[in-house]
């Protein structure tokens, strides 16, 4: 991946994660990368940021405690329907088909398992923006 040095061409990633360790593990493993990562341990304060910002991603866990990532999805595409949004989950292995084809049907282009395998995100990371 190219490197990019003013902060201002960095891409834009918003996390949604309400696990406080999970989301610093992610953002240091995206700012590695040059992403700039905004993260939100709530799925309103999220989306409020979203609504007022340019982002070219967002990365949103399913189980958040103050909305369903399933709606979180469906109301990020009421906003913008162009943004790639990839949906993740720590759900076992029997509710994994439920969980992402609920977010799918919602409006994510992909959803990855947690924990996520780093290359496979950062390949479908660049893959959609």
């Amino acid at each position: 991946m190219k490197r990019i040095d003013q902060e201002s061409d960095l891409i834009q990633v918003v996390l949604i994660e309400d696990e406080p360790v999970t989301a610093k593990l992610m953002r240091l493993e995206l700012e590695k990368h040059n992403f700039k990562v905004h993260c939100f341990l709530s799925a309103k304060e999220g989306l409020s940021f979203i609504e007022h910002h340019h982002i070219d991603i967002v990365l949103t866990d399913i189980f958040i405690p103050d909305l369903d990532g399933v709606n979180l999805i469906k109301i990020i595409r009421l906003v913008n329907k162009e943004i790639p949004i990839i949906a993740m989950s720590s759900q076992p292995e029997t509710k994994y088909i439920s969980v992402s084809s609920n977010a799918i049907a919602a409006g994510a282009n992909s959803f990855f398992p947690k924990p996520v395998n780093k290359k496979a995100l950062l390949e479908k990371i660049v893959s959609l923006i």
